[in-house]
C-alpha cells in the first residue's frame, strides 16, 4: 500500500539587522555584542512587542498575555 506523500511549503523569512553601538548592524546578536557592545541609546519605552506564529490552538495560551502584563502591580 502506497501513501501519497504530503507536499509542505517553506517560505524562509531572514533573520532582521540588529544594532548595536555605532550604529552597526548584524543579524547575530553574540557577534554584535562582542564586535561593537551594546546599544549607546537608552530608549525608556512601556511598550514590549511579542510576536506568535502558530495556528489558533497554538496561540490560546499568548491570548491573554497582553491583558496580564499591562496590569500595574
Amino acid at each position: 500500500m502506497k501513501f501519497p506523500e504530503p507536499q509542505l511549503t517553506v517560505e524562509h523569512i531572514d533573520e532582521p539587522a540588529l544594532e548595536f553601538a555605532f550604529g552597526q548592524r548584524t543579524a547575530h546578536p553574540k557577534d554584535g555584542l562582542f564586535l561593537c557592545g551594546p546599544h549607546g541609546q537608552i530608549n525608556q519605552t512601556t511598550e514590549i512587542r511579542v510576536g506568535v506564529i502558530g495556528d489558533k490552538r497554538s496561540d490560546r495560551p499568548f491570548q491573554g498575555l497582553g491583558q496580564a502584563a499591562s496590569r500595574t502591580y
